[in-house]
């Protein structure tokens, strides 16, 4: 016999929507012969759901109506929950009676469920006020500190559940939780039942009105909250307050660094505005660092400086310029942080949207301002995240089909060219062709502009910039010139030159592959970026490119997603704590750096060799099955 199925759906104030919502649904559940009842539960309304319900259930052998005083959303989906339980039923599906969401998806979740305790459809299209999804956000943070990795859509009216998985859960939340679903997707978390997510179009409302809303929203919020955690603390086991424990010593870390980044960037200068600022004044800044001359203009604060970048993308900092030294920077730093958001937003969007493994993204966010050198980044002024909030989002309308505005916004990614154009490689790789010659034909047009505002051949100016590049760079710590500089193998400028053009070839080889995860390309993209440029410890915040692929792998893969996340955090654990801690030589370090950041790029290389032997596995077995 099929496993039976109880639909409960709870009713307030919709007289005009439950009518046809019930027939819809009726109809539906019928065509899939599923064994079925559905139960909306009036809870006390005050216009006439009820009596349309009953004429309804009058035509509808499959609908059994339930009446019961009011007591809130929470309270009637916990009464059905039990009741169904109690019933003998094997399922329960909790949909609600707005119509916002349809019986379109819900065969998936049914036909999947024999593999599966907790399947649930995530809310797609719902245009949300910005207090609501604060809301949203907080909730599932909430099931993600006090109980465990879920659901992503933690409080979505849209699941299914095994009764006899959750029947022990039902029985212990009280019925006058306010939303019991945000505490039974972390209790489904806890218990590691088995959860399938997929996307449901969610569509507006056409009938009534939300009956939650302003001032009672916000309450409302904190109630659940509190009640989430505290639930949470009485149902806790050991292990339980250890993961609460991590979690609430990550993000103190993370708060840490936050408020440690911006108060030591209030007092760096080291963002190019001296000599984008000389350069808007028509003198030539490169030749202050080359010749180590002193600047000679008031308003400056350090005499001797590092003109280290190209015109055009001096030019980008030309509306800092306006205002006064100190100002600016602290300015800069307010848009770094900016910047760290811009940045989160369209890496999620470019990477994580609408997947099963969305809810990993807190790991990245959280990583990124705790486990990563963020706050020596945003401390010092330097470029990382602004590029990266640009890149991403050209990256993302790439992906849109808006070539302009990618362009645009690739050629402003490209001040921390040493890291962006290994990475923006990933263009090529999707044949992407419009935003690069659109950023390209962008710098040079801006480079021949400077070239003409400071009586100085274009190609000489940037010569003079990569100049300056190379001089700081012999001081650097890990890149390519510095590890030969380091161990004294022959010439540092000619093994440099060598091991740039080795991997430029190996750049363009895998921007020709035709198939692979364009994460994974992304991903050996950045660690390149890393083992061919970069110098400073902040530039490790490429890696979390690397861990999103592993959190996103779609090849099942559990030894190699391990290998790679050890190598990720092995990286960053050791040039940001442990060679600190240790004081340790910098050739020591080098070494180190080299052979982790080596061992990184190999796996990954390993990981897109392997995906492809997938893939042209699957088409041989499609193949076959076909004849």
């Amino acid at each position: 016999m099929s496993d039976r199925l109880c639909v409960v759906m709870p009713v307030y104030n919709e007289q005009d929507a439950i009518g046809p919502v019930l027939e819809k649904w009726d109809a539906a559940l019928k065509g899939l012969g599923i064994d079925y009842e559905i139960r909306p539960y009036n809870d006390g309304s005050k216009d006439s759901s009820l009596s349309v319900m009953r004429k309804v259930a009058e035509k509808l052998e499959g609908v059994n109506v339930k009446d019961k005083p009011n007591g809130g959303h929470g309270n009637t989906i916990l009464t059905g929950y039990r009741e169904a339980a109690k019933d003998g039923f094997d399922w329960v599906f909790q949909i609600d009676s707005d119509d916002e969401m349809g019986p379109e998806k819900f065969n998936e979740l049914w036909s999947r469920r024999n593999d599966y305790d907790f399947l649930v459809g995530i809310r797609d299209g719902r245009v949300q006020a910005l207090p609501r999804k604060i809301i949203s956000f907080v909730s599932r943070l909430c099931v993600r500190i006090f109980y465990g990795q879920s659901v992503w859509d933690v409080n979505t009216p849209y699941r299914l559940m095994r009764l006899s998985a959750f029947k022990p859960f039902y029985e212990a939340i009280p019925l006058t939780t306010f939303a019991p679903n945000v505490i039974l997707s972390g209790l489904a978390a806890r218990h590691n039942l088995r959860c399938f997510e997929t996307r449901v179009p969610q569509h507006d409302r056409t009938t009534g009105e939300v009956s939650i809303k302003k001032w009672k929203l916000l309450k409302a919020a904190i109630k659940s909250f509190w009640q989430t955690i505290l639930f949470s603390f009485a149902s806790a086991r050991l292990r339980d307050w250890v993961r609460v424990l991590f979690w609430c010593m990550a993000w103190g870390f993370a708060a840490v660094s936050i408020v440690v980044g911006v108060k030591n960037g209030w007092r760096e200068f080291d963002f190019q505005w001296d000599p984008a600022k000389l350069l808007m004044m028509g003198d030539n800044p490169y030749l202050y660092s080359l010749e180590h001359k002193a600047i000679p203009y008031d308003g400056f604060m350090e005499q001797y400086i590092d003109a280290n970048q190209v015109p055009s993308c001096l030019l980008l900092l030309a509306p800092f310029t306006f205002l006064p030294q100190l100002l600016a920077n602290q300015v800069w730093d307010i848009c770094n942080l900016l910047f760290s958001v811009m940045f989160l937003v369209y890496f999620y969007k470019s990477f994580f949207a609408g997947s099963r493994c969305a809810r990993f993204f807190p790991w990245i966010v959280m990583l990124l301002f705790a486990g990563t050198p963020w706050r020596v980044l945003i401390g010092n002024g330097q470029h990382l995240m602004f590029s990266f909030a640009f890149f991403f989002a050209a990256y993302y309308y790439s992906k849109k089909g808006r070539p302009i505005l990618s362009g645009a916004l690739l050629a402003v990614s490209a001040f921390k060219y040493t890291t962006i154009a290994p990475m923006a490689f990933i263009f090529i790789a999707d044949r992407k062709w419009k935003p690069i010659l659109i950023a390209a034909a962008l710098h040079l047009i801006a480079t021949l502009g400077c070239g003409l505002w400071l009586n100085t051949s274009p190609f000489e100016l940037v010569l003079q910039s990569f100049k300056v590049s190379a001089m700081l760079t012999a001081g650097g710590m890990a890149d390519i010139a510095s590890v030969v500089s380091a161990f004294n193998w022959g010439s540092p400028k000619l093994l440099a030159n060598v091991g740039y053009v080795v991997f430029g070839l190996l750049l363009i080889l895998l921007a020709a592959a035709k198939r692979g995860s364009p994460l994974l390309k992304l991903a050996i993209f950045a660690v390149i970026s890393n083992v061919m440029f970069y110098h400073r410890i902040y530039d490790f915040i490429t890696l979390l490119v690397p861990l999103a692929y592993v959190m996103t792998d779609t090849l099942d893969n559990r030894v190699r997603g391990c290998v790679i996340k050890s190598l990720v955090f092995a990286n960053i654990v050791w040039i940001f704590f442990i060679s600190k801690l240790l004081t340790l030589p910098q050739a020591t370090q080098v070494i180190v750096c080299a052979v982790l950041q080596h061992a990184l790029l190999l796996v990954l290389i390993c990981s897109l060799i392997a995906y492809n032997q997938n893939i042209a596995n699957k088409v041989v077995v499609e193949a076959i099955e076909k004849e």
